[in-house]
């Protein structure tokens, strides 16, 4: 076999490991069809693969998290999850209540509180090899802090001196080792890797343009395959009667979710820079009580539009879609017209696999 054959004969192998991927589906998702189809393109994360969520507080990262979770238990009910709540969240009963309205399983969760990373990562070291668990989340990565800053902050204490040279990228070291030996090994186990950051302001910003960064060094950026920011975009409230609506700041009203703009900075399994409002219908709307995958009806059909399986005419306040034959004005009618004649769940599919060929780049190739 020559050198040309034997290259062609390992592109051939390549694509089918690639597409028996694609048609196992090992993801695990996080159940919103906003996020996991018209974000990512693909139905959501692929087992074992690193993911962090960053921004800043009440963007709803730890919902995101949450539902991952709830998700992971409901594909994988073999194995376990892990979560590190640093932030003691998760410290009662009140706190399990909450992650169960989230759809976890509290009895199938190992819950812990360790707020040394050196402790943390050891463990995961553990459970990564034990292959036992399939997805360990840490909550989060900027309280949790290093075996030798707690040194510091010990003798800190004994002074009563406060401000004092600390160990400077402690954390970034101890994640860049902690990535280095144990990334591949949770690859091969299926086990994911979720990690919640929140921004630091930079101190040497350009002049006019404050500069933002995360806790953790570079190694985590570059070793994560998805890179998500998290922002906060208001919150959700139910009014007396009608629908939930958006707003910029708490009311009178009972709070039920939190509204995020969400934008792939990073992506290695679809394409990135898709952003909530600019690529979706509008931000994502993460309700507070939410056990079962949402799916929104108006996403569906704003997807399909996108994908070229519905079509849209007339203006921005009375637009009139077509779906299947199905004609309605606005999004809300035609997904309740494609439900009574039987057609909404084709729609549903085909418009899911149709971001999955768009992210994986199968469309271009078929045209081809």
């Amino acid at each position: 076999m020559t050198k040309a054959e034997a290259l062609k004969a390992a592109l051939a192998r390549g694509a089918s490991v690639a597409s028996s991927f694609a048609e196992k589906q090992e993801l695990h998702a996080f159940g919103h069809f906003m996020v996991d189809f018209q974000l990512l393109c693909l139905g959501g994360v692929p087992r074992g693969r690193v993911v962090e969520l960053y921004g800043p507080p009440d963007g709803g990262k730890s919902l995101l998290a949450y539902r991952m979770i709830a998700n992971a238990q409901r594909a994988e009910k073999v194995r376990l999850c892990y979560l590190n709540d640093v932030e003691c969240r998760i410290t009662d009963r009140s706190g399990h209540q909450w992650l169960e309205r989230q759809g976890v399983d509290t009895s199938e969760l190992a819950v812990d509180h360790e707020a040394s990373l050196n402790t943390i990562f050891r463990t995961w070291r553990e459970l990564i090899r034990s292959g036992d668990y399939s997805c360990l989340v840490l909550d989060s990565l900027a309280l949790a802090a290093p075996d030798s800053m707690e040194r510091a902050l010990t003798r800190e204490r004994d002074r009563k001196e406060y401000g004092d040279a600390r160990p400077v990228a402690a954390d970034a070291r101890v994640v860049t080792e902690f990535l280095k030996d144990n990334a591949g090994q949770a690859a091969r186990n299926h086990c994911t890797l979720l990690i919640i950051n929140q921004t630091r302001d930079l101190l040497s910003g350009t002049l006019g343009k404050a500069g933002e960064t995360t806790p953790g060094g570079k190694c985590l950026k570059f070793t994560a395959a998805l890179r998500l920011a998290v922002h906060p975009a208001g919150i959700l409230e139910q009014p007396a009667s009608g629908r939930a609506h958006q707003k910029a700041s708490e009311g009178d009203l009972p709070v039920i979710g939190t509204v995020s703009d969400l934008t792939v900075v990073k992506s290695k399994f679809g394409p990135r820079g898709r952003k909530t409002g600019n690529d979706t219908r509008g931000p994502l709307e993460i309700l507070h009580r939410a056990p079962d995958p949402v799916v929104d009806d108006q996403d569906v059909i704003y997807g399909a539009v996108e994908m070229g399986l519905a079509a849209q005419s007339g203006g921005a306040r009375s637009s009139w879609y077509e779906c299947r034959g199905v004609k309605a004005q606005g999004l809300a009618k035609l997904a309740a017209a494609l439900r009574e004649k039987g057609l909404y769940e084709e729609v549903l599919v085909e418009t899911q696999a149709a971001y999955v060929r768009w992210g994986q780049g199968l469309e271009e190739v078929s045209d081809g």
